[in-house]
């Protein structure tokens, strides 16, 4: 379900500490669970740093929306296109400077979490006596 098998010593990884209760939230909510995994299958690098498209399992397409948020290797960034089983997201220059990013190649795995409140969404939906059938 991870990558973490698959690292040797000295592979780079993307760490930042837990934000408190009582702390200001900005930005994406990400619990550090890893979902499953995914592969890069296309680095375009542009003059506002690179557009990185992932492959992923199909069956995890209904936590994907455009424009929301997802983890990749411990990092939260913005859905920036979506198609089928696959996303692009953008990693500006300060991101690929303070992540592991810079080193990652097509047909890398990585890790993906899916956005905490898609998946709160989709198993209330699921799960509710309304669409329950008996």
């Amino acid at each position: 379900k991870t990558t973490v098998g698959e690292f040797e010593q000295g592979h780079r990884v993307n760490l930042e500490r837990a934000v408190r209760l009582v702390d200001r939230l900005g930005g994406h909510l990400v619990q550090g669970h890893v979902d499953t995994t995914g592969t890069i299958v296309n680095i375009i690098s542009n003059d506002q740093g690179w557009e990185m498209w992932i492959e992923f399992p199909p069956e995890f397409r209904r936590w994907i929306i455009p424009v929301g948020s997802i983890c990749v290797d411990g990092v939260s960034l913005t859905v920036a296109e979506l198609q089928d089983a696959r996303f692009k997201v953008a990693l500006i220059p300060h991101t690929l400077e303070k992540t592991a990013f810079s080193s990652a190649v097509v047909g890398q795995r990585v890790n993906l979490e899916f956005d905490v409140i898609a998946k709160y969404v989709d198993n209330l939906y699921h799960h509710s006596e309304a669409n329950v059938r008996p």
